[in-house]
């Protein structure tokens, strides 16, 4: 029973002289670069410039995101409502009139 177990495993899961499988030729067919880090293949991502001075800017939501978690975290007894927060926080992060307001302008 060990000698056929053995004889099992020890036999090539595929023929040398057989052709690679789809897969296999186009992953070799990729540049080794493509393959480490698709975000280095593609190049990096530049924000979509209409979105500049808009509600929707990433750097004003990243700014929005932190300094929001950095607020409303507990300190000692204290926790402040979101509310509270947004209030203080969004004249520091809004670099347009347009981010200052609530809700969507008509």
């Amino acid at each position: 029973m060990r000698l056929a177990t053995l004889l099992l495993f020890s036999l090539p899961l595929c023929s040398p002289l057989s052709p690679p499988s789809p897969r296999r030729a186009f992953l070799l067919s990729l540049p080794p670069l493509a393959l480490a880090s698709p975000a280095l293949a593609l190049g990096p991502s530049k924000p979509d410039p209409a979105l500049a001075g808009t509600k929707a800017d990433p750097e004003y939501q990243a700014c929005l995101s932190q300094k929001l978690y950095d607020c409303t975290k507990p300190k000692g007894g204290e926790q402040r409502s979101r509310g509270e927060c947004l209030a203080e926080i969004k004249p520091q992060c809004a670099t347009t009139k347009q981010q200052l307001l609530r809700g969507v302008a008509k």
